[in-house]
């Protein structure tokens, strides 16, 4: 009779380690979905702070391309900024906090960065500067 009760309990000890496993892999399931929404941050850009060497060289026609550049990096920041499958998960994850907080960091260096040139175009005394090349854009004297 023994050796009937020991198959039997390797018998339940199988199924028990069947739900184990199941449950096991469950857990799993359910831990990487949410490190998975934890990495659904939006990942934006940063620009630096304007550079002392930058400072020095930088004509007018350089910081208005630079300003330019600015304008282009906050149209990206506003196209990125829209609702989709990792605003979703990113909500799910933090409450879309890390989201904001990305945002939020870009467009505080945009921002420094813009009044850093606005204020070295002052300095300079510059104008509105075409951003044109010059040599695409001269006009030759009419042939006589």
């Amino acid at each position: 009779m023994s050796g009937t009760y020991r198959s039997t309990r390797a018998i339940h000890r199988r199924d028990s380690t069947g739900k184990g496993a199941l449950m096991q892999r469950t857990t799993t399931v359910i831990l990487l979905a949410l490190a998975i929404t934890g990495c659904a941050t939006k990942q934006y850009g940063r620009l630096a702070p304007l550079s002392s060497l930058e400072m020095g060289a930088y004509n007018c026609r350089d910081i208005a391309i630079e300003i330019s550049k600015i304008d282009a990096f906050d149209q990206q920041i506003r196209e990125q900024a829209g609702f989709d499958g990792r605003s979703a998960l990113g909500v799910l994850g933090d409450f879309g906090i890390g989201n904001s907080m990305a945002k939020g960091g870009a467009e505080k260096s945009s921002i420094e960065r813009r009044r850093q040139l606005e204020a070295l175009s002052s300095q300079r005394g510059c104008t509105k500067v075409p951003l044109a090349d010059p040599a695409t854009t001269a006009t030759t004297a009419p042939a006589t």
